[in-house]
């Protein structure tokens, strides 16, 4: 793994690059790369906020290159009907450790 601090401007440290990351995903509905995009389109923004805006951006965007795009897709969401399929093979896996508990321990 590359070191973290050759992605990061001088100027920006990792607790300010964590914090602004941190803020951006509340800012804007847990999508901090697409917020730092929208924000650095304001023309107004100061030097500094620019500087740390593109750091969010470019350490997203690599994070986003070297993640596996179906790990991504398979950890984001679950839907409802696999949150009962995930319900019953517990329930069925706990019938079945009682069942064999009882054969081997007789009862």
């Amino acid at each position: 793994m590359i070191p973290f601090r050759l992605f990061r401007p001088a100027g920006v440290s990792p607790g300010q690059l964590r914090q602004e990351i941190f803020s951006l995903g509340g800012r804007h509905r847990g999508e901090p790369l697409a917020g730092a995009l929208e924000e650095l389109k304001d023309p107004r923004l100061s030097a500094d906020r620019r500087m740390l805006l593109r750091a969010v951006v470019r350490h997203l965007s690599d994070r986003r290159i070297k993640e596996p795009a179906s790990s991504a897709s398979r950890t984001a969401t679950l839907r409802p009907a696999d949150a009962a399929y995930v319900g019953v093979l517990f329930a069925a896996l706990g019938w079945i450790a009682l069942v064999v508990s009882r054969m081997v321990h007789g009862g």
